[in-house]
């Protein structure tokens, strides 16, 4: 009797679990079918000859080898696809690396010249961008935003760009849930033309009352650059930073451009099956989340910036110093960046990460020991509740072990 017990309790379970991965293989074949029919990029971006020479830097010291040895750890840890990851102290590139796969059962194995996507990490980008002409005397960044894009309607209050750039805009985040606002499949020839998604909603707190993180105000910011600079986003982010700063790995995640370097992007199902992402047409979100780089020009990038000549005091100023509420409360953004204070109330780093389909990425610039980390990743992470592994590596792991040469 007990014996007939334990075979139906067995059973029942059995089939419960059998039924839960039968659930599982209907969610990833769904997503896998969608993801896999609308990847419209053009065909074999992963050129060989270009893309799969041996550039990685200082590996062979102690500390490159353990930080190499993180990266991977990493990699094997969530189950990833691709991991490239670069740091750089006083300016001088001090370790590169990448390790797995620009395309997945393929001989396409990633390296440091993959051009993956940004997320969020594009809206610093952005924000030197408008600094960059707010320096060059061609926008006001105190200025209503109806200056450079008439066509946005008035709210109550004024926004600004320096609103837009700290988050203290009051204009709402994408709404997630809307798989058409939030993944959009249209082609957009300029970035004022993707606003009709939110430019008639409502602000969800006053101009400057608090901090409300927002793409959709990035994508405004981009809008104004647009239309002040004459020209396409991508062609002010080429004239004004990439170019003179001879970014060559960065530019916009244009899917109607063949694009050498460009990966596959994929997703983490459940924390452990990678599957093609689903497909989302940056167009829309260039100056917000649809941008291609490179670990090592995110380092090259950031040094300028926070370090370098690129920027005039003045200008460096405004990208360091904490945005201010109408109540005079400082806030944790500065003008496109993150900022994390320690306990003596001093800068401990200058940063940002970002998000999409297919992509993680994060920089951190750590002024104390004037030190730069950055790390991109081709895949995400769905239905799990796990962090990633890439976020302590680039965020803890690899920043400890160069800081200790510093002390």
């Amino acid at each position: 009797m007990h014996e007939a017990r334990h075979y139906k309790l067995t059973r029942k379970y059995s089939l419960s679990a059998i039924s839960k991965t039968k659930m599982s293989v209907f969610l990833i074949a769904s997503v896998c079918l969608v993801a896999c029919s609308s990847d419209e990029y053009p065909k074999n971006e992963w050129v060989a000859s270009t893309c799969s020479a041996d550039d990685t830097f200082g590996v062979g010291s102690s500390k490159g080898r353990q930080a190499s040895a993180m990266l991977e750890d990493a990699l094997a840890i969530d189950h990833g696809v691709g991991f490239s990851a670069a740091v750089m102290i006083d300016g001088e590139l001090v370790w590169s690396k990448a390790a797995g796969k620009a395309v997945r059962r393929k001989n396409g194995e990633l390296t440091t010249k993959a051009r993956m996507r940004l997320g969020s990490l594009a809206k610093p980008f952005t924000a030197v961008l408008a600094a960059k002409l707010y320096e060059d005397g061609v926008i006001d960044i105190d200025a209503p935003i109806q200056e450079y894009v008439p066509s946005f309607p008035e709210k109550d209050g004024v926004i600004t760009i320096r609103n837009l750039a700290n988050h203290s805009s009051g204009i709402r985040q994408y709404d997630f849930s809307n798989l058409k606002e939030s993944n959009s499949d249209i082609q957009y020839d300029d970035l004022e033309d993707a606003l009709f998604v939110f430019a008639d909603d409502p602000l969800v707190s006053a101009p400057g009352e608090a901090v409300l993180y927002t793409s959709l105000g990035y994508n405004l910011i981009g809008a104004a650059i647009e239309n002040a600079y004459g020209g396409t986003f991508d062609e002010a982010m080429k004239v004004l930073i990439t170019e003179p700063l001879n970014l060559t790995g960065t530019t916009v995640d244009d899917p109607t451009q063949f694009t050498p370097c460009r990966p596959k992007f994929y997703t983490i199902a459940f924390g452990r099956f990678p599957i093609k992402t689903i497909w989302r047409n940056q167009s829309d979100s260039y100056s917000s989340a649809g941008m291609l780089s490179t670990a090592v020009d995110i380092n090259e990038f950031t040094n300028h910036v926070f370090s370098g000549d690129f920027l005039s005091l003045e200008t460096q100023e405004l990208i360091k110093n904490q945005g201010v509420l109408n109540d005079g409360t400082k806030t944790n953004r500065t003008f496109g960046w993150e900022v994390k204070l320690d306990e003596n109330g001093e800068v401990e780093w200058y940063g940002h990460g970002g998000v999409t389909n297919g992509a993680h990425a994060s920089v951190r610039y750590y002024p104390k020991s004037n030190m730069v980390v950055a790390g991109i990743i081709n895949y995400n992470f769905w239905l799990t509740d796990r962090y990633p592994q890439f976020f302590q590596a680039i965020r803890e792991d690899i920043p400890a072990l160069f800081e200790e040469s510093e002390k």
